[in-house]
């Protein structure tokens, strides 16, 4: 559960450490990888992500398109997830948000 603590900014001059701005806010514990989270829903729910006709449409179409769109595992697990009503579309964009913050910071 989160503790309350004083409201902290990360300032990129101070590369990382918190600066306290006097206000009350939840202190967010570290999160787990998103990696982590999939496996976890995989495991419960027994389904594996499969590679269907859509998916080799959908990647052939942005290749002759010229986009260079490529999805990697953890993203293709969590549309799979959503397709089959697992997770919510709110709690697909958080997901894929963090994921791709993860892989930013890589």
């Amino acid at each position: 559960m989160a503790q309350w603590g004083w409201l902290a900014m990360v300032r990129p001059w101070t590369r990382g450490r918190l600066e306290a701005v006097g206000t009350l806010m939840k202190t967010i514990k570290p999160t787990q990888a998103v990696a982590t989270i999939l496996s976890r829903y995989q495991r419960r729910r027994n389904c594996q992500v499969p590679v269907t006709a859509t998916d080799v449409y959908a990647d052939t179409l942005a290749r002759v398109c010229g986009d260079d769109v490529d999805l990697d595992p953890v993203e293709r697990g969590l549309i799979h997830l959503k397709r089959h009503k697992v997770i919510s579309g709110r709690r697909l964009v958080t997901l894929l948000a963090r994921h791709q913050r993860e892989i930013r910071s890589e």
